[in-house]
């Protein structure tokens, strides 16, 4: 998933919720990227999301100034299994 903004955004934060069942474990190093910026990359470290969390979302909480793209990234080459995406953002 890629999103490209027009203008430069103050990111706070992009969320997710998990398909339910047999996807619901497929979230493992999946990535946060913004501007490209894989250096600095926020990613999943278990397959329910964050440290097995069983919650139906995942979160990824990263303030940012500058923004204008925003990618999420499936690492291990599954198909992207989103019920529901959001992007919080404030405009500069």
């Amino acid at each position: 998933m890629n999103a490209v903004f027009k203008v430069q955004i103050k990111f706070a934060m992009l969320s997710i919720r998990k398909r339910n069942g047999y996807f619901g474990s497929r979230y493992n190093n999946v990535c946060l990227v913004l501007n490209g910026d894989t250096e600095n990359q926020m990613k999943t470290n278990t397959p329910a999301g964050f440290d097995n969390d069983q919650s139906p979302f995942i979160t990824w909480y990263k303030p940012t100034l500058d923004v204008r793209t925003v990618e999420l990234v499936f690492r291990d080459n599954q198909v992207a299994q989103i019920a529901d995406l959001k992007i919080f953002f404030q405009s500069e």
